[in-house]
């Protein structure tokens, strides 16, 4: 059977994919992605992965698109699956796939995706409180059995891996020698204070004997937020928002650990292995966090774990209480359990 998955969520999204998308390639069938660019990026590595195209946000080109949708329909896709919440966008590009069967998780806010036709396949039978793994494996068609063995799927393309032996080369580091910390998110919800990133900082230079590499993606708040936390406290070594996402995917591979939140980074992490933390504030990790990983989630009791749409503008007090001796001390002991 010949398979569309479509995926236009965010990059991490497209990570927590990948277990039903090996789960389909294991079943026999050929399957292609159509994902947002970073997402495309990540996934282009893949092994057995058929494609992995990207289709950029909030554009719409209708000679790229009419080429895209023709060479689609002669493709002749058996089935499109439209993973995550289904909504309006990747719903439309299920259709205009010509896939005979385009599936989607149904949920009370997207039923008019399928009286118009975009959709004709709901699965209902699912828990929305599971993990986002469980829930694509679930769309996929996987038995709940497959959840026991799905692990995260990522590898650094060689090119890219090529330039990380490079980058440690030319800074005198090793495999192992140092610690990734991923210090931004496009969330203020999502993002660890300044002051305590910097209170982390000056005391784990002295604590955990490692050379720290701070990292941020290429969102403007992103490398704002890091330059005033290196104004403040300077790590080791800094690439902010310089970093393509598998350049940041090959660093995390050799790194030490990783410190950071909920965010792509965090994913990639889990996929790769990594040991370290990962720092929750009004997002559910029993949903979103590391899967089947070494990566200890750390949290402080939060009131709107479940209403985290109402702060999404707004520093989160959840994370702002998470003190940086707290999360100096779990990391010593991630750090330590792992060697």
């Amino acid at each position: 059977m010949r398979i569309l998955a479509i995926q236009l969520n965010q990059p991490g999204d497209a990570v927590l994919t990948t277990p039903a998308l090996q789960w389909l390639m294991e079943q026999g069938h050929d399957v292609h992605a159509l994902l947002q660019p970073l997402g495309a990026e990540l996934l282009q590595g893949m092994p057995g992965l058929a494609s992995a195209e990207a289709l950029p946000r909030d554009s719409f080109q209708i000679g790229r698109d009419v080429r895209r949708a023709l060479r689609y329909r002669r493709a002749r896709f058996d089935r499109a699956i439209v993973f995550s919440k289904c909504s309006d966008r990747p719903a439309l590009w299920a259709a205009l796939s010509g896939a005979k069967e385009r599936l989607g998780l149904w949920t009370p806010r997207n039923q008019h995706v399928g009286r118009i036709g975009f959709i004709n396949h709901w699965v209902r039978d699912h828990a929305l409180g599971t993990h986002t793994v469980c829930q694509h494996l679930f769309l996929a068609g996987a038995p709940p059995e497959a959840a026991m063995q799905a692990r995260l799927v990522y590898h650094p393309p060689e090119a890219d891996q090529t330039w990380a032996a490079e980058w440690m080369r030319q800074r005198d580091l090793k495999t192992g020698g140092y610690l990734l910390l991923h210090t931004g998110s496009r969330w203020p919800s999502k993002s660890w204070p300044l002051e305590n990133w910097a209170g982390f900082i000056r005391d784990a230079r002295k604590k955990l004997s490692l050379p720290l590499l701070l990292t941020c993606g290429r969102d403007s708040r992103e490398t704002e937020f890091t330059r005033r936390l290196v104004q403040t406290a300077a790590g080791d070594h800094t690439e902010i928002g310089t970093l393509s996402v598998n350049q940041l995917g090959a660093l995390l591979q050799n790194a030490a650990g990783f410190l950071g939140v909920d965010s792509m980074p965090m994913h990639l992490a889990a996929a790769l292995g990594k040991p370290g933390l990962a720092l929750f504030g009004p997002t559910d990790e029993k949903t979103w966090g590391p899967w089947k990983s070494r990566l200890t989630v750390v949290r402080t009791p939060c009131g709107c774990l479940h209403a985290q749409h109402t702060c999404l503008k707004n520093a989160s007090r959840c994370l702002a209480e998470l003190s940086p001796a707290t999360v100096l001390e779990k990391m010593a002991q991630a750090l330590q359990t792992s060697t």
